[in-house]
């Protein structure tokens, strides 16, 4: 996701307008600064309730057989609004584990995937819904029309290697009395540089979710669900529970963007030469 970034909060003097200047501006569409915060807002809302849903499965499958692990993933993708004429919407799929060793410690499991998937993110590249995902959103395009744009990473461990005692899944599953009861902390890198943190509530706060961010995350409605506080990306590296996550989410997101570049280069060149045989059957 590439944009030029001309971030301002600043009010701009009012002006008189010109005949026809709301239809050219309509026309026109969002500038660059209100579509792409507006993207991230619906980033962040999208993983507000994918965390939701992790905490629910991950509660109901505590005692099973099948129960999940504490972290999950989730493939933010760009794509066309269907309701907003030049905007972006959101779409996401996302993958889940069964509980084990391997995949218990997060730093660990990103590190682990970048290394995995980095040798074939080169060339043709894969689709990371196939490859490493167990479901998406019913709305997501299937072709070129949904590019890869931002990783979540969604754990229920928020304090790990401290004192807390909701600092871990198993030391939340000792007090919790239902998902309302169960914290959860996410990180988001997308790839236009943007990194948020986002704390997802219990019930004693309300279940409030709030979001960090280095870059500006606001509805283009201008209606909040949440509120979104800026903080320098040095400063969330620098936290010992983040700086980790943060890092090898950024090594592993800037994997999955280049699996889904070379994607994307050759279902393009797979159509211009399907074409190109159609011009010669025709000529």
């Amino acid at each position: 996701m590439t944009a030029r970034h001309t971030h301002t909060d600043q009010a701009q003097p009012a002006q008189a307008a010109p005949a026809g200047a709301a239809d050219a501006a309509q026309d026109k569409g969002p500038d660059d600064s209100t579509l792409y915060a507006d993207w991230r807002y619906q980033a962040a809302e999208r993983v507000q309730m994918m965390g939701a849903h992790f905490k629910i499965n991950a509660w109901e499958q505590r005692f099973s057989q099948d129960k999940l692990a504490p972290h999950a993933l989730g493939y933010l993708y760009l794509q066309h609004d269907r309701r907003r004429r030049k905007f972006f919407e959101v779409a996401a799929a996302w993958h889940l584990w069964l509980d084990h060793p391997d995949v218990r410690v997060l730093p660990r499991l990103l590190f682990e995937l970048h290394h995995q998937f980095a040798p074939r993110a080169a060339g043709v590249g894969f689709d990371i819904r196939e490859e490493l995902s167990v479901g998406r959103d019913k709305h997501m395009v299937s072709d070129i029309g949904a590019v890869y744009a931002g990783l979540a990473v969604i754990s229920l461990d928020t304090a790990p290697g401290t004192d807390s005692p909701t600092g871990t899944w198993e030391k939340v599953q000792r007090t919790a009395r239902s998902p309302l009861d169960v914290p959860a902390v996410s990180r988001i890198v997308l790839t236009d540089k943007t990194t948020m943190v986002c704390y997802h509530g219990t019930r004693a706060e309300y279940n409030a979710f709030t979001v960090q961010s280095t870059h500006p995350v606001r509805p283009a409605s201008g209606s909040r669900l949440f509120e979104a506080y800026s903080v320098p990306r040095e400063r969330m590296l620098a936290d010992d529970g983040h700086g980790e996550v943060l890092r090898w989410a950024g090594e592993l997101s800037d994997t999955l963007a280049q699996a889904d570049n070379g994607r994307i280069t050759a279902l393009k060149a797979a159509a211009h030469a399907n074409a190109s045989r159609q011009g010669r059957r025709q000529a």
